[in-house]
């Protein structure tokens, strides 16, 4: 089984990854962690509007979505596994479960200020930002557009639920799935 986990800035997918790989015994990739990790090592701080100089950087070498999407690739060829990333559910073609969360931009900002310590307004900003700037990016990339829902097997409103709700709708439906 191969499930692809995307959604917006602070929609849940490193949460609902973690919860589905725990439960299935999977392994898992994180496009956002890869990504922090590239920031950390070219000097970049990796939270709040800090982490968007790293975004605007990305945006002049677009190399750094390619190594992403080519690691991401290279996981997804391997086993079974989780992918968290707002790209991949597009990219790959093969088979796999592709799920989509949404979340508010308010709620949204509202998790990313909580998790990243920074102050509500500065993960509004930084949230709004990314969206918009990764949209554009991909698009301009690999002529994908990220709002395109259509790729999507289940499509979840993350503002509904907590955590641990979101993760049980999550893994009902994979097992259902598996089941088939």
């Amino acid at each position: 089984m191969r499930v692809l986990v995307s959604g917006n800035a602070g929609s849940g997918k490193s949460t609902v990854a973690r919860a589905v790989v725990e439960e299935f015994k999977l392994k898992r990739f994180s496009g956002g962690e890869a990504s922090r990790r590239i920031a950390k090592k070219l000097g970049f701080k990796t939270s709040g509007e800090e982490f968007l100089e790293f975004h605007d950087y990305v945006k002049k070498h677009p190399g750094i979505d390619r190594e992403i999407d080519g690691l991401i690739s290279g996981f997804l060829e391997k086993d079974d596994c989780v992918v968290d990333s707002r790209l991949a559910p597009h990219l790959y073609k093969k088979e796999a479960y592709r799920v989509y969360l949404k979340a508010p931009l308010e709620v949204a900002a509202e998790r990313n200020a909580k998790r990243e310590g920074i102050s509500r307004a500065e993960a509004l900003k930084a949230v709004s930002k990314r969206n918009q700037e990764d949209a554009e990016r991909y698009n301009k990339l690999y002529n994908v557009d990220i709002s395109d829902l259509s790729v999507y097997d289940l499509v979840l409103d993350t503002s509904y639920f907590s955590i641990k709700e979101m993760n049980s709708v999550i893994i009902y439906v994979l097992r259902k799935v598996l089941k088939q």
